[in-house]
């Protein structure tokens, strides 16, 4: 039986620096799913897989100097994450959204970037 992978050792980089107080991270996979329907399918709706996309999120903790993070959005950056040493993913990415929430009522300033695949990841 193989256990879970925990990610308690996860990091992430950015164009090779790791940065730090990551807090989350998200990879999304997509396909379109292109649909059809034809005399040929009886009628009902088909699909065809078609391109291939990925996309993704990191939530960092913010500290001094916060709002800037070295590169932009619009940016294009290699982004690699890691779950654990053997399990981790690659991709060049351009950076599409940076978002800063400030908890005035309390909490802890983080700060969003979402981004967009460029290419095919390499996966680990």
């Amino acid at each position: 039986m193989t256990l879970p992978i925990s990610a308690a050792n996860g990091r992430l980089e950015i164009d090779g620096e790791e940065v730090a107080d990551i807090r989350h991270i998200t990879f999304d996979r997509t396909a379109e799913a292109e649909e059809y329907a034809s005399t040929a399918t009886g009628g009902r709706k088909r699909r065809l897989g078609g391109h291939a996309d990925c996309t993704g999120t990191f939530q960092v903790l913010a500290k001094a100097g916060a709002f800037d993070l070295g590169f932009d959005a619009g940016d294009a950056v290699t982004i690699t994450g890691y779950a654990d040493a053997g399990h981790s993913f690659r991709l060049r990415a351009v950076v599409s959204r940076i978002a800063h929430a400030v908890p005035v009522a309390g909490g802890m300033v983080s700060v969003t970037v979402e981004f967009a695949g460029d290419g095919e990841p390499e996966l680990t």
